[in-house]
């Protein structure tokens, strides 16, 4: 059961990596169309 629940937290955090990245990434490029 731990590792189960250290393999969930794992991928939890990597999910909330993935999410944030895409919105940096989105918030970035939507500055840098307002820049042009």
């Amino acid at each position: 059961m731990v590792r189960n629940e250290t393999f969930q937290e794992d991928e939890l955090r990597e999910l909330f990596g993935f999410t944030t990245n895409v919105r940096f990434s989105v918030t970035f490029i939507q500055l840098l169309e307002v820049f042009k």
